[in-house]
């Protein structure tokens, strides 16, 4: 099974930002999977209620067909359909590029869905944010502190935003429980989003599929006031494979793209990891507002690596997730 993408870019962006940097007010928080937004039912293109694994009886015979495509080459061949992930022990290296230059760290992850505990750290920068059976910690300047008053809102804030992507994270290993909102085969994307002849001569040779759902809820929602934000992934193909080897990312506004949103991912090589498929290098780009029209940048936001060493559904000691 696939550790789709978006998951591991949503991982990424809860460190882009340099942890030794002056802290920033960040973004709204993002509720985690099973949030109550709102007492009305998330319709989907049908007109009938988006259900996890139902497809909108309007999508297209084609359009099903893809999806059945990208499902199964989703699967590790000769190994079956393995059991969905409860756990996770992962790290990253990374190179975050900014304005002023460019910023290289690793980062670790670790996560237990029936607790909902989690242990976030760059490594060798001194730094350690955790949930866990004695409450929300954080380690700076050599000393732990408790995560409870209004001083170190900013910390609770980063912490609920990485419980609230481990929990995308674990829902999203399995793709068919999605609450699919709208299902579409595309055409290739817009010549003028890419910066370069290459970026559209790889994109013209792969086949599209739209899926929108509010299950990609991995980045906060940019548009104020909606109940239950609908993000989309337009993810390209690989016509052969069926394995996805870029995908457009972006909440959806009423059929139309926000762009603040919108991020376009490469993804480079895949491995496996425990039974699972996983992007072992994955190039993260942004757009360029700045010009009219848009364009992705032509160098990516963020290079990254998967880290050897990994672990899908370890056992995790308790111990894990205690500030000591």
């Amino acid at each position: 099974m696939c550790i789709a993408p978006i998951v591991l870019l949503a991982l990424s962006q809860a460190v882009a930002a340099p942890q030794d940097a002056t802290p920033q007010r960040g973004p709204a928080l993002v509720p985690p999977r099973g949030t109550q937004t709102s007492t009305a039912p998330l319709l989907a293109s049908d007109g009938e209620p988006a259900t996890p694994g139902r497809i909108p009886t309007d999508a297209t015979p084609e359009a099903r067909a893809l999806w059945a495509k990208v499902l199964r080459a989703a699967l590790v061949p000769g190994g079956g359909e393995p059991v969905p992930v409860h756990s996770f022990d992962l790290g990253f290296d990374i190179e975050y590029r900014r304005t002023d230059g460019k910023n290289h760290f690793k980062a670790r992850y670790v996560f237990s869905a029936k607790e909902g505990w989690i242990r976030c750290e760059v490594v060798g920068k001194d730094r350690v944010q955790l949930r866990g059976r004695d409450g929300d910690w954080l380690f700076l300047e050599g000393r732990w502190v408790p995560l409870e008053d209004r001083h170190t809102r900013e910390a609770q804030r980063e912490l609920a935003e990485w419980i609230s992507i481990a929990n995308n994270f674990i829902a999203l290993t399995n793709p068919k429980s999605l609450r699919i909102v709208r299902l579409a085969k595309r055409g290739v994307p817009e010549a003028t989003w890419w910066p370069t002849d290459e970026a559209r001569k790889r994109a013209s040779g792969l086949d599209w599929i739209e899926v929108a759902s509010p299950d990609f809820r991995l980045f906060q929602s940019v548009k104020s006031g909606r109940a239950t934000p609908v993000f989309v992934a337009l993810l390209g193909t690989n016509r052969e494979t069926s394995a996805i080897e870029q995908a457009v990312l972006h909440e959806d506004d009423s059929g139309a793209m926000v762009l603040e949103s919108t991020l376009l991912v490469t993804i480079e090589k895949w491995t496996t990891l425990d039974g699972y498929r996983v992007p072992l290098n994955m190039l993260v780009y942004n757009p360029d507002l700045r010009r009219s029209p848009w364009v992705f940048k032509a160098r990516p936001g963020a290079d990254m690596w998967l880290e050897k060493g990994g672990r899908l559904n370890p056992e995790l000691p308790a111990e894990t997730f205690l500030p000591n």
